[in-house]
């Protein structure tokens, strides 16, 4: 490092600057879209507590059928994230009626 401020080189670099300067936001953006919570309306039914940011209820992609069975049986009408698609599930009369 002595050599580099010896010769007269600022300390850093441009290069390390101009990189700096392109992945500091970048980074910043990914750790927005990792942490924000995306907004729901007061009338959606409760959303479930397994959820990964960015891809949502990982379960819903691995086991569907399953994911969707053991979340139902708590509660008829369910709320969960697909991606950035907010999947709102109903059942029972009282949804089928609300539905058709």
């Amino acid at each position: 490092m002595s050599k580099l401020l010896s010769k007269g080189n600022s300390f850093p670099s441009l290069f390390t600057q101009s990189i700096l300067a392109v992945v500091v936001p970048f980074a910043l953006y990914c750790l927005y879209l990792l942490l924000r919570q995306p907004h729901t309306t007061a009338k959606a039914p409760a959303s479930i507590a397994e959820s990964v940011p960015i891809l949502g209820s990982f379960r819903f992609f691995t086991a569907g059928w399953d994911f969707l069975k053991t979340c139902l049986r708590n509660s008829s009408n369910l709320s969960f994230w697909v991606g950035k698609n907010h999947v709102i599930t109903i059942g029972g009369d009282a949804g089928r009626a609300a539905f058709f």
